[in-house]
């Protein structure tokens, strides 16, 4: 009997037991990006990201999140539909050094609270759709999450206004008040994109001695 029968499914040419390479989640996009920048990397209701484009919105990301003040050690929540955002934030957050915590849209509000408090989420990136942002809101003042970011599903779209109008119409978009704790995703967008480099990213921040301000003295990437 064959036991491995999944081998059959692989395309001709391609190994099941091909050696993946250690090395932080963030440099799978890196190499991407220098080996196709050109290519398609996003394609999302009209608009499309070549792979360039893709790494100079994640580096934008990084270093908006950094002049927050997100380091290694310091915890970063998505809450997010299935759109650009959350690609551009989750590399965005390991390039800035910071550890991602993702939330179920489908979580209720005592679930929310707790993981909040759990994960140690000080910074939590959503957008102002009526399914995601008052949900999160409610949980400033009420936990320890200190700052939302908060994007809208139209800027990410090949025809943004429109797009916006439509989902205000149909009551899809919430009112955001902006203040010092929430700011807009276009906002951390708004620099030259050049992050600090975290020489201990590695393995999507789960290194079991890297990425925590005081690393441990035998770690090979130490200190930071």
């Amino acid at each position: 009997m064959n036991d491995m029968p999944w081998i059959k499914s692989y395309p001709a040419g391609v190994r099941w037991d091909a050696e993946i390479v250690s090395m932080p989640v963030q440099k799978i996009l890196e190499d991407t990006i220098a080996k196709w920048p050109d290519r398609p990397a996003i394609e999302f209701m009209g608009k499309r990201l070549s792979y360039r484009e893709l790494g100079d919105q994640v580096d934008r990301a990084a270093k908006g999140l950094q002049q927050l003040g997100v380091r290694p050690g310091v915890h970063v929540g998505l809450f997010l539909h299935n759109t650009p955002h959350y690609v551009i934030a989750f590399f965005g957050v390991l390039k800035a050094g910071g550890t991602v915590v993702n939330y179920s849209p489908l979580d209720a509000a005592r679930v929310l609270e707790h993981k909040i408090e759990d994960s140690r989420t000080d910074f939590l990136i959503t957008l102002d759709h009526v399914t995601l942002y008052p949900q999160m809101a409610a949980m400033l003042g009420k936990t320890r999450l200190r700052k939302l970011i908060v994007g809208s599903l139209a800027e990410m779209t090949g025809s943004p206004d429109v797009l916006a109008g439509e989902m205000k119409a149909a009551g899809q978009v919430s009112e955001v008040t902006w203040d010092d704790s929430r700011i807009r995703f276009a906002d951390l967008l708004d620099n030259d994109g050049a992050p600090e480099h975290h020489r201990c990213q590695i393995r999507a921040n789960r290194s079991p001695c890297c990425n925590i301000p005081e690393a441990r003295p035998d770690c090979p990437r130490a200190p930071c």
